[in-house]
């Protein structure tokens, strides 16, 4: 999406576009309500609700956010990798608000 249509770009990113990092946000936040949604089929979770939804939601905004950290400046080679960082992130954020 955001080398396709991407053509307004962060400030402190010349890489990283709005539309880029929207798209990523949504899709983060599709896929894991999806996921919530089907755990909670499964009695893997026992509720699944509109705090359950944001909570999601700000993980997804939070990824988001470190997608677009310039992390190669402050942790080099593969940790700077936003491949890993992002998960990283992600399971941390997880782990603190469920």
């Amino acid at each position: 999406m955001g080398r396709r249509w991407g053509k307004t770009k962060w400030p402190w990113s010349e890489r990283k576009s709005v539309v880029g990092t929207s798209a990523f946000v949504v899709g983060a936040f599709g896929v894991s309500l999806a996921e919530v949604a089907w755990f909670n089929q499964f009695g893997l979770l026992p509720i699944l609700d509109i705090a359950l939804a944001a909570k999601v939601l700000a993980i997804s905004v939070a990824c988001g956010g470190v997608e677009l950290l310039p992390t190669e400046r402050f942790l080099p080679g593969k940790l700077g990798d936003d491949n890993i960082t992002v998960p990283l992130a992600a399971a941390l954020l997880a782990a603190l608000l469920f």
